[in-house]
């Protein structure tokens, strides 16, 4: 039974176009919330369409991500993956192109990352 007057959908609100066979370990909007960014085991960030879930594009990133972050107002994005590296990713022309930058040092797994704006 819901409580607090919670609505339960009879169906998804949102599928994505594609299955996947590989195991998903991460999902987020991407900073327009005109995109959602899956991260699986098979090393790929794939970008699905919000309106309609089709497969828009997909970028090999060369290890194993495991958590995500998209700015809100900046054109850029974070993947950390199980090498333990940083990847500052460009979103510019279309999102996720190739990485811009790797950063190394972690001697365990990276499971948190997120972008935040610097103030003056």
């Amino acid at each position: 039974m819901p409580k607090y007057n919670e609505v339960i959908p009879e169906k998804p609100a949102f599928q994505l176009s594609e299955s996947k066979e590989n195991e998903i370990l991460d999902i987020k909007f991407t900073g327009d919330g005109q995109s959602v960014c899956t991260s699986s085991s098979d090393s790929y960030i794939k970008f699905f369409e919000v309106s309609s879930g089709m497969a828009r594009w997909t970028t090999y990133i060369g290890a194993v991500v495991n958590v995500m972050d998209f700015s809100s107002g900046l054109a850029v994005g974070i993947a950390c993956d199980l090498k333990n590296n940083i990847n500052l990713l460009s979103m510019m022309p279309n999102p996720v192109r190739s990485s811009i930058s790797t950063s190394r040092g972690h001697s365990d797994t990276i499971n948190c990352c997120k972008i935040g704006r610097l103030s003056n």
